[in-house]
């Protein structure tokens, strides 16, 4: 997992400026000279083929996996296997049916992607912090990291009820 992560990173850093800059801030794209293919081939779209783009997985990896020639790597190294899951136990009341699906799918994910016992976790834009919360009951130590300081004021009761979980404002 830790060869697959450094790898990930070193790409996403090698092609840092092709996803990093911001749209409508340069009259050039910022890499027309390390890829002036790649510039050529979008300059040469429509509008619609651009929205077809959009929606169509497989047609934007034919269009970019010849131009980037990194793009096949990180495309398979973020394609994970998908991990067994169990159905969530029904949702708390300040927590929408989806959402606690997906944050009961993620913390099932964890615990078996790790294959060990609880441990220290950084909760990264912690928002209210709902799943910072469950992987505390579940026993993790998790320090949830969140700037909007209004998002990170959890109710006292949950704050009581998960002495594992601390919550930073960044």
């Amino acid at each position: 997992m830790l060869s697959r992560f450094s790898a990930l990173e070193g790409l996403l850093r090698h092609t840092q400026p092709l996803w990093q800059e911001q749209p409508f801030h340069h009259l050039r794209l910022p890499w027309w000279q390390t890829h002036p293919a790649l510039c050529e081939a979008l300059a040469a779209l429509a509008l619609p083929d651009l929205q077809a783009l959009e929606q169509d997985e497989a047609a934007r990896a034919a269009l970019l996996w010849p131009l980037v020639p990194e793009a096949s790597e990180l495309a398979a190294l973020c394609h994970l296997p998908r991990l067994p899951s169990t159905s969530p136990p029904p949702a708390p009341a300040h927590v929408p049916g989806r959402k606690w699906s997906q944050i009961w799918a993620f913390a099932q994910q964890l615990g078996l992607a790790a294959g060990c016992g609880p441990g220290h976790l950084l909760e990264w834009c912690a928002g209210k912090g709902h799943l910072g919360r469950l992987l505390a009951r579940q026993g993790h130590s998790v320090v949830s990291l969140e700037w909007d300081a209004k998002l990170c004021l959890a109710p006292v009761s949950c704050r009581r009820a998960c002495p594992n979980r601390r919550c930073s404002r960044m």
